[in-house]
Parts: C-alpha cells; structure tokens; sequence
C-alpha cells in the first residue's frame, strides 16, 4: 500500500508542475493494468487446468479400459447377431 500511495504522491506532484511525463505515465499505467490482471487470471487457470488434468488422467485409465470393454463386445456382438445369426 506504501507502493500505491507514494506512485499516487508522485503523479498528483507531476500534474501540478505540469509535467510532460505524467500524461504518459498515467495512460502506461492504466494500459498495463488489465494486462496484469488477465495475466494473473491465465496463470491461476492454468494451475487448475493442470490440476484437473492430473485428477482426470489416474481416472482416464479405467475409462480406456471401459471404452475398450463396450467396443469390444459390441465388435463382438454385432457380426455373431447381424453376419452369422448365432444371437
């Protein structure tokens, strides 16, 4: 907060002298702003997303392992039903 209220000091002093690097100062600050913050808010998605995707890869096994089990009875199951009529 020390930070803030000394860059705040520091613009409010450069107006008042009517100085030429405030203008470009302020617009610089306010240009970065949302930048900063939709940096911070890509970082913090990214963490989630690897988070996420470490939970979803220890469960993606059994769900290979089920998706294989379905295509597998269903290759199966269609020719004995539909090719050889045994079912």
């Amino acid at each position: 907060m020390v930070l803030l209220g000394n860059v705040k000091h520091s613009i409010l002093l450069a107006l008042q002298a009517k100085s030429r690097v405030a203008l470009p100062l302020i617009y610089g600050s306010g240009t970065a702003a949302p930048v900063l913050v939709f940096a911070g808010i890509i970082a913090l998605s990214a963490r989630s997303l690897g988070e996420a995707r470490q939970v979803l890869s220890s469960e993606g096994w059994w769900a290979r392992m089920v998706t294989g089990g379905i295509f597998l009875s269903v290759g199966i199951g269609f020719p004995l039903k539909y090719l050889f009529e045994v079912i």
